[in-house]
């Protein structure tokens, strides 16, 4: 199933071990960014464009998996260079073990992901699990939330996760919103700045990327009647000073990755009904131009029926 389309290039190295080996925990190993730059740069010229679109790619992975499941995994590395997984599930060992197997037949190395939004106990059986992000900032601490973010990013690269999808920068405006409930760090923008910018800080500084989500903003959203999309329906000032500003604070902590979500915004967009997954105003120009984003943009899922049409 076709989970998250990146819309740019992305390449990640890793150090794959035999298949099947034992695990041997490694340390987070760093090229500078010349070195990386140069390699990501040749590597991009020498790709044909089906191999681009593969690398845009990420497929999902289940803990809980048969022979067949697993051989079709291999093909979609082997055959079609998909660019990577994201995790759901599953034990750190057999995980670190099965995403080993799938790294050796990538000609490109792949880029695992996973959502550790309540700590990598959300994804994998044993693994630490800490509260959502509105406790984290009903406790006020940069350095806890830091925290976080070091024991998730030292335990997602043991098991070989480079991307978490997370944290949630959402702005709640609306406290009955039944899609963030506690998972967004509240409406006060001083102290979502203040968290988010801890948590982005201590996943990256020991080895694992961060996404800060959902662009443009889930906070204050209605279901379009009839649809599977929502819109964000507030005036367009209002949106700039709320919604968007969170994610400039987060750009600002030198977040990698911004996901996108399938909610519209017409105040900004001259009206367009099109959500921030598939609307160029939204993606480039606000994302790219406006808030002056360098990383990389990935979309949410993409198995809504109504984006694929």
């Amino acid at each position: 199933m076709l989970t998250t389309v990146f819309p740019c290039m992305w390449l990640a190295g890793c150090t794959p071990s035999d298949q099947g080996a034992p695990v041997e925990v490694q340390p987070v190993l760093t090229a500078s960014h010349a070195d990386a730059e140069q390699w990501a740069t040749e590597t991009l010229a020498n790709m044909t464009l089906r191999q681009k679109v593969g690398q845009m790619i990420v497929e999902q992975l289940h803990g809980d998996y048969d022979q067949g499941t697993l051989e079709d995994w291999q093909t979609l590395v082997r055959d079609h260079g998909i660019g990577g997984f994201v995790v759901y599930g599953g034990t750190p060992h057999a995980t670190a073990n099965l995403l080993n197997q799938l790294q050796t037949l990538a000609e490109v190395p792949l880029m695992i992901s996973a959502d550790f939004e309540g700590g990598p106990g959300q994804q994998f059986t044993g693994a630490s699990e800490f509260p959502a992000n509105m406790a984290l900032a009903s406790i006020g601490s940069e350095e806890l939330t830091y925290e976080v973010g070091r024991v998730g990013a030292t335990e997602g690269r043991a098991i070989g996760i480079h991307l978490t999808y997370s944290p949630v920068v959402d702005v709640q405006t609306q406290p009955h919103n039944p899609v963030l409930s506690v998972r967004s760090f509240g409406r006060d923008l001083d102290l979502l700045d203040r968290m988010a910018s801890a948590y982005i800080r201590g996943y990256q500084d020991h080895g694992m990327l961060a996404t800060a989500k959902h662009f443009p903003g889930r906070g204050d959203v209605e279901l379009i009647p009839n649809t599977e999309f929502t819109v964000n329906a507030k005036p367009k000032h209002d949106v700039e000073e709320t919604d968007f500003l969170a994610f400039q604070h987060a750009i600002d902590a030198g977040v990698t990755f911004i996901m996108t979500d399938h909610i519209s915004v017409p105040s900004v967009t001259d009206g367009s009904d099109l959500p921030a997954s598939v609307e160029p105003a939204l993606s480039t120009h606000w994302v790219r131009e406006r808030l002056g984003f360098e990383g990389v943009l990935t979309t949410d899922d993409l198995w809504y029926d109504k984006v694929v049409d």
